[in-house]
């Protein structure tokens, strides 16, 4: 499929749809069961919602532009790179191969975002749900990142978040209930929202701690070294 634009766009059949160029989409993309759009390694502007329920396969960017857009199906959906210029909803499990950016706000209300890469990129006001990155991945947080978890964060081997290398960074946990925080070095750091936030694994804070008053943390027997203020 060649450079073009379009309103709403539906993907069907059992053959791989392929861009050629970049689409500018001003509605919804859906991709059918059994069906599968590579869109290459162009980058597509999306003024919609997107629901993948087939395969979807990227090396390039997709920028969310509208004021309310959401990403749902029943298929988790991989992003190569992966932009929000407003507010983006993530309904259900995402990967996330090389970066997440938004200059407004991601919000991700069920499922799981995984990361694929070895130095995937998070830029601007990220909120997930659960958060699982595999052994050898790494989050890097940008200067001014501020990723808000609500859910769990899975570790395996030696995945981690690196939140300190691009600091100033910010790192919330905001479960309204008992959440477990894994042992890494933050820059700023808060809790959030009530409940016990307990450490599985030594910190240390490098910036600045907030604890809301309905908030306790708990260090599980583990160290908690503080560098900034509280």
């Amino acid at each position: 499929i060649e450079t073009s634009n379009f309103n709403n766009i539906t993907f069907s059949g059992t053959n791989t749809k392929t861009a050629l160029g970049a689409f500018s989409i001003t509605g919804n993309v859906k991709i059918e069961n059994n069906s599968s759009f590579d869109a290459g390694t162009f980058s597509h502007s999306v003024n919609g919602n997107w629901i993948t329920n087939g395969t979807f396969i990227s090396a390039g960017t997709i920028t969310f532009s509208g004021s309310s857009d959401s990403v749902s199906g029943t298929a988790s959906t991989t992003f190569y790179n992966v932009s929000a210029s407003n507010s983006l909803f993530l309904l259900g499990n995402v990967n996330i191969s090389n970066s997440i950016s938004s200059s407004g706000s991601v919000i991700q209300s069920s499922g799981t975002t995984s990361i694929l890469g070895t130095s995937t990129l998070l830029s601007g006001t990220v909120s997930l749900n659960n958060l699982s990155i595999g052994n050898g991945k790494k989050l890097v947080l940008s200067q001014n990142a501020d990723l808000q978890i609500t859910g769990l964060v899975t570790l395996a081997g030696n995945g981690t978040i690196d939140a300190v290398t691009q600091s100033p960074t910010t790192v919330e946990f905001n479960s309204p209930g008992s959440q477990a925080i894994p042992g890494l070095i933050y820059h700023h750091f808060s809790i959030n929202n009530g409940g016990m936030k307990t450490v599985v694994g030594n910190i240390t804070i490098n910036g600045d701690v907030f604890i809301d008053v309905n908030d306790t943390l708990n260090d599980g027997s583990n160290n908690i070294t503080f560098k900034g203020d509280i």
